[in-house]
């Protein structure tokens, strides 16, 4: 059962250290509760995070281990375009982006419990000659889940590459081919 207001700021000025410059301000005033905030929330929890690089041959077409940014239903993700493309995917940790190249985050959450989640961006942080950056990519993904929702389909696209390739089905998506 959430608690009241009142409650909430009994328990913070009984358990909670606050910053120290503003502790003496406790004493007559609420401490500030957050009631809202972005994020990816309680709903879906990340299970995965890898890099998808989005590398093009000489014609500018897409090489054979890279498919576009989308949402995808398998493991590594796949597509067909003339013919099967299997995403390869790397750790995100060392990963080195080469000039002109091109990447995706690609991120695989599961269902914890009904509702709607929220990811505004993905925040990457990256070194260059020393340096260190911080980027906020503003690819926003969001949705609900239901107890009764209909399993998602993959794609026409992901159907084809499925035998042809070393790709698994993640959990929750249905294949009408089966």
């Amino acid at each position: 059962m959430p608690l009241d207001p009142a409650q909430l700021q009994e328990a913070a000025k009984r358990h909670l250290w606050m910053h120290f410059t503003r502790m003496g301000a406790y004493a007559t005033q609420d401490v500030p509760v957050i009631v809202r905030g972005e994020g990816i929330g309680t709903v879906v929890k990340v299970v995965e995070i890898r890099i998808a690089p989005a590398n093009s041959n000489k014609d500018g077409k897409l090489a054979v281990n890279t498919v576009a940014g989308s949402l995808y239903g398998t493991n590594p993700p796949v597509d067909y375009y003339e013919r099967c493309h299997e995403q390869v995917l790397k750790p995100v940790k060392g990963f080195v982006l080469r000039p002109q190249d091109g990447a995706h985050v690609w991120i695989v959450i599961r269902a914890v419990r009904p509702g709607t989640y929220n990811i505004p961006d993905h925040v990457v942080t990256y070194t260059d000659q020393g340096v260190l950056y911080r980027q906020v990519l503003t690819l926003r993904a969001y949705g609900s889940v239901a107890d009764n929702a209909r399993r998602p389909v993959l794609t026409w696209g992901e159907q084809q590459c499925i035998k042809p390739t070393r790709t698994t089905i993640l959990s929750g998506f249905t294949d009408p081919a089966r």
